[in-house]
């Protein structure tokens, strides 16, 4: 059902869903689509899944990572059970949210348009001819060279919001991939921007350390945050690791907003620093500007009272009550990134509590009623799980980043000879080689 050039990976930047009736179509296609690899145009098929591999969860990575869906239509497409209730969905889905192209190819006659969300797409080839009744040595050739010259068009287009070295500095071997998560945040990013409200907010973001996730912040900082407020001062940086260390609740609550007070004025014991307006007030010739505090969670350590206090109590009321008596003094914008830490060794314990985690942070009927669940609602965010790179990933940095591969494709081999994928500190330590500052 799915394509892909790399085993065991659900990263590509293309994503085929096809009936096994039209295999050799699938082939086909991969045959055109082969020239633009070292383009960074990768592909998923389902021939080189490993056994043993969970279809579900591969799946929907897969089309979360594409940037493009083809989709081979035929009438098998549509009787396959698989295709259009798992498939489908998942790709309309990504389509309507502005994170993935469908690009359908029309295969054979079949009744097509009697499927509302398909008609009202571009069908591919030209007026719908299906690419069965074009003549196979003169006319075939020319089309399938047309169709794969188009998608790696679109590809390039997809590419755009990656910049080149020149830009970011030193930060640039943190840009490789992480498209899925980079557009979460994007879309969350833009919507809050264009809301008339500084509340703070809330970006969870889990996964193993080795996968690096205050790089990932580091990103989001540089990036999206410092372009909306490059006319104001950098913005400032905290990293802030939330430890529990035993005790009641309130006795809780208490150490962490203290600690908070301790990192916000570089260790100052006396600090007084324990109310959202003291915190404020601290950040008055930062007004307007932006506010990053970064906290490091283990997920062993996970404290949903403690974390749900401090965002909503703390954080969220205490922003609240200010404006209310406050409404036309500056105020910085806070942002609230919460890496949530998995330790693998843990085995079953570990898949138990990262399950619990999970179903805490996509549930907000946890939150308290007040006036502030609305707020809430909006504000805070759970960003796709962070995963590890591929070799295309890494071929698409080369690219994106105007360094040509040259001999550099056999160290990217050497890299990525005994596994298909690597963690990213593994790969941010490997491309800061190439980065000449």
């Amino acid at each position: 059902m799915i394509d892909n050039n790399n085993n065991n990976n659900n990263q590509c930047s293309v994503f085929i869903s096809y009936a096994h009736e039209d295999k050799d179509w699938k082939n086909q296609i991969l045959k055109y689509l082969k020239p633009y690899e070292n383009e960074g145009v990768s592909v998923w098929h389902d021939d080189k899944l490993r056994a043993g591999d969970e279809w579900g969860p591969e799946i929907k990575q897969a089309i979360c990572h594409a940037k493009i869906a083809i989709l081979l239509i035929s009438i098998d497409f549509f009787n396959s059970s698989f295709i259009i209730e798992k498939e489908v969905p998942l790709i309309l889905e990504q389509y309507e949210q502005h994170q993935l192209i469908v690009f359908p190819i029309l295969v054979y006659d079949c009744p097509w348009k009697k499927h509302s969300w398909l008609s009202k797409l571009q069908v591919r080839p030209t007026h719908a001819k299906p690419l069965s009744k074009f003549d196979k040595e003169k006319e075939l050739p020319t089309t399938l060279t047309d169709i794969s010259e188009e998608v790696k068009a679109l590809y390039e287009k997809t590419i755009q919001y990656q910049t080149t070295t020149e830009s970011y500095g030193p930060i640039v071997r943190y840009m490789c991939n992480r498209r899925p998560q980079i557009l979460f945040f994007k879309n969350c990013f833009e919507k809050f921007s264009e809301q008339d409200s500084l509340a703070p907010q809330f970006y969870f973001i889990h996964g193993l350390e080795q996968d690096k996730p205050q790089s990932f912040v580091t990103r989001l900082t540089k990036t999206f945050i410092r372009e909306k407020y490059e006319t104001n001062i950098a913005p400032d940086e905290f990293t802030f690791i939330i430890q529990i260390d035993g005790g009641c609740l309130e006795y809780q609550k208490k150490q962490l907003i203290y600690d908070l007070g301790m990192l916000l004025t570089n260790n100052n014991h006396m600090h007084k620093l324990q109310s959202f307006k003291s915190i404020v007030e601290h950040f008055t010739l930062h007004a307007n500007n932006a506010i990053i505090i970064s906290h490091q969670v283990s997920a062993r350590l996970f404290h949903n009272e403690l974390i749900l206090y401090y965002i909503q109590d703390f954080w969220t009321q205490g922003y609240l009550n200010y404006i209310q008596t406050h409404d036309k003094q500056p105020i910085p914008q806070f942002f609230l990134f919460f890496n949530i830490i998995y330790e693998p060794f843990l085995f079953f314990n570990f898949s138990l509590k990262k399950k619990k985690i999970m179903t805490y942070l996509n549930g907000f009927d946890v939150i308290k009623e007040s006036d502030s669940v609305d707020l809430l609602t909006k504000r805070r965010v759970l960003i796709p799980e962070l995963s590890p790179v591929s070799k295309s990933d890494v071929i698409m940095w080369f690219n994106s980043n105007k360094t040509k591969l040259d001999n550099k494709e056999k160290e990217v081999n050497k890299l990525f000879k005994k596994r298909s994928y690597k963690s990213m500190a593994r790969v941010e330590e490997f491309l800061e080689g190439y980065c000449q500052f």
